[in-house]
């Protein structure tokens, strides 16, 4: 194993094999941090999802615009250079049963991939924050769009998570 790691800043191509990636987590926005408590003090609880490592796999981004939920289209029509956003990543778009989304940064860089076990190996985060809950369940459920991405629920779930939030006590 390789005792030094080296992080590189990969703004546009992924890293040569014996390097990785850094992640900044500034690039997240402002509203999922710890110096606001990851929102759990204002009832707006903050989570990071993350893809699991699949050695060599390599996402695609998604081809068309129209293939994507509304609020995503929205999302990457609203950034400066929609084009580039769209064909130089994969998304984690998350949608609840009751209340509002946050989701400042629903875009992962391609650069981050292939993971090929490299040792310090950084997995990129997306934050999403729930917005104002009251005392009652939500149901979050999250897909990931790329080309080459499939969403399957039976007896595996790929390409998705689903989860349950319930914030009680006094504030």
């Amino acid at each position: 194993m390789n005792s030094r790691i080296v992080y590189k800043n990969c703004a546009e191509e992924s890293p040569a094999k014996d390097e990785v990636c850094s992640f900044n987590v500034e690039d997240l926005g402002s509203s999922c941090t710890e110096s606001n408590n990851w929102g759990y003090t204002t009832k707006s609880p903050c989570f990071f999802l993350k893809i699991n490592k699949i050695i060599d796999w390599v996402p695609q981004a998604p081809k068309k615009l129209q293939d994507l939920p509304n609020g995503l289209q929205k999302y990457i029509n609203n950034t400066d250079n929609p084009e580039e956003t769209l064909t130089k990543h994969v998304f984690v778009w998350c949608e609840s049963d009751k209340g509002e989304l946050e989701q400042p940064a629903p875009g992962i860089p391609l650069y981050y991939y292939p993971f090929i076990n490299q040792e310090g190996y950084l997995r990129p985060l997306v934050p999403i924050r729930l917005l104002d809950l009251e005392n009652d369940k939500v149901l979050v459920v999250c897909r990931i769009w790329g080309h080459n991405i499939v969403h399957i629920i039976n007896k595996r779930v790929l390409g998705l998570a689903a989860f349950q939030v319930q914030i009680s006590g006094n504030y």
